[in-house]
C-alpha cells in the first residue's frame, strides 16, 4: 500500500510502498521505537521515532494544526475504523502543503501534572513533559 515518507534533513515528503508488517515501519524510519501522531479527522496518522527528542536531533518537521515540532523522519498512513492500517486519505500534494521544515535544538523539557479526560478511563491525573526548542543558527554545527 501506499505511504509517505518525510525526511526532514532532505526536506522531502515521497511516496513510499509499505507493505502491511509494523516492524517495516522500523526499517523505513531507522528507528527502534516509534509513537502515533493524529493528523486529521479522516484517521491519517504520521509513525515517529518515540525517542527522537532524546537523541540530540538536528531536523525536525512540523505539521499544520499539531502543536509541537516532530523529530527525525516520519511515515503517513492511514487507519479504519477497527484500527487497522491502511492508505492515507491524504494525497502528497495537501500533505506537502501542511508540512514545514525546523532546524532546531532541543533546550529542555517542562514537567506538569493535571486532571484530563481519557475517552475509556474518564478523568484521569496525568503527568507528562513538554519539550522547549531554540533555532540553530545556520553556521551550528549538527
Amino acid at each position: 500500500m501506499k505511504a509517505y515518507l518525510i525526511d526532514p534533513q532532505e526536506r522531502e515528503i515521497r511516496q513510499v510502498d509499505y507493505d502491511g508488517d509494523y516492524k517495516s515501519i522500523y526499517r523505513l524510519l531507522d528507528i527502534e521505537l516509534f509513537t502515533v501522531v493524529e493528523l486529521n479527522e479522516q484517521r491519517d496518522v504520521v509513525y515517529v521515532d518515540d525517542e527522537g527528542l532524546l537523541k540530540d536531533p538536528v531536523y525536525f518537521f512540523t505539521v499544520e494544526g499539531y502543536g509541537q515540532p516532530l523529530a527525525g523522519k516520519g511515515l503517513v498512513l492511514g487507519t479504519d475504523g477497527e484500527g487497522e492500517t491502511v492508505e492515507p486519505t491524504l494525497s502528497l500534494e495537501t500533505l506537502t502543503q501542511m508540512v514545514g521544515w525546523k532546524r532546531l535544538t532541543v533546550t529542555g523539557f517542562e514537567s506538569w501534572e493535571g486532571w484530563s479526560e481519557h475517552p475509556t478511563l474518564g478523568r484521569v491525573w496525568t503527568i507528562g513533559n513538554t519539550p522547549t526548542f531554540r533555532e540553530r543558527d545556520e553556521g551550528e554545527k549538527e
